[in-house]
């Protein structure tokens, strides 16, 4: 197999198997290291597809991302639940959808 095949078939696992870069250097180690930009820039691109934004945001999210909107780069917000399953990692790929976090 030549490289362009090996490379055709390592962007398509990205694509249509949401591979990682730690994926593709442990299988495709000579491809991933000599494209690295390449392939990190496909797979940020690919990212996006996976996620998708929140029609409708809790009252808590709602006020997250307000601070976030509203506080400086200096600042860290965190958020702690300690119950779980309450919508934090719904949110962070919300944010990441929507405002590039």
């Amino acid at each position: 197999m030549v490289i362009t095949d090996k490379f055709a078939e390592l962007v398509n696992g990205i694509l249509h198997e949401n591979w990682k870069m730690q994926h593709c250097l442990e299988n495709y180690p000579e491809i991933a290291l000599k494209y690295n930009f390449q392939i990190q820039k496909i797979i940020d691109t690919n990212y996006k597809k996976f996620l998708s934004p929140i029609t409708d945001l809790r009252e808590w999210q709602k006020n997250v991302t307000n601070k976030i909107n509203n506080q400086n780069d200096r600042q860290i917000l965190f958020v702690i639940d300690e119950e779980g399953n309450k919508g934090k990692s719904t949110l962070t790929k919300h944010l990441v959808f929507t405002q590039d976090a």
